[in-house]
């Protein structure tokens, strides 16, 4: 079973997966240079600390799911590639980066913030808030939710890339 499974992965997957490994590395610099911040102003983590590796899972499986879809999308559908920037901008307003999500709590109620928690990334930063700063508990409700979704996204993504693989040229 687990030669067949291998035998079925082709190294096309590996075009989504590259981006992907190239920014995580972006994001374990900026992480280093986030500690030394933290050491110069004094600011220790919580014990949350614990679970930045199931955030971080959570991080990869989205960009996973995403560029999946997004890859396929662009190569039967020449135009996609020229909205995958706009969609990449509005979803970078969307996460909470700039505002904590608790003004979508405190703004639209508690069933519309359990809404927002369905972009994944939501639950992510969020989380990484609560585990490095610590000035909120950490947020189970949107991390719950982000999990099954950035499950559900990664693996349609991958169902769909395995299913349009057959279509794409093969490119030298």
């Amino acid at each position: 079973m687990q030669v067949y499974f291998l035998r079925s992965i082709s190294l096309r997957i590996l075009i989504p997966i590259s981006p992907v490994l190239s920014k995580l590395v972006d994001f374990a610099i900026a992480f280093v240079i986030l500690i030394v911040m933290m050491i110069f102003y004094g600011i220790s983590p919580t014990w949350n600390i614990v679970y930045l590796p199931l955030l971080m899972i959570m991080m990869i499986m989205t960009a996973l799911g995403v560029g999946m879809w997004l890859s396929s999308l662009a190569i039967q559908y020449r135009d996609v590639r020229f909205a995958i920037g706009f969609i990449t901008t509005l979803l970078m307003y969307t996460a909470p980066v700039v505002f904590p999500a608790s003004l979508i709590l405190e703004k639209y109620g508690y069933t519309t913030y359990l809404a927002y928690g369905i972009y994944p990334m939501v639950g992510v930063i969020e989380g990484f808030r609560a585990s490095l700063l610590g000035f909120k508990p950490m947020p189970w409700d949107l991390i719950s939710i982000g999990a099954v979704s950035a499950i559900l996204l990664f693996l349609t993504g991958v169902f769909y890339f395995k299913r349009t693989e057959r279509v794409f040229a093969d490119v030298a």
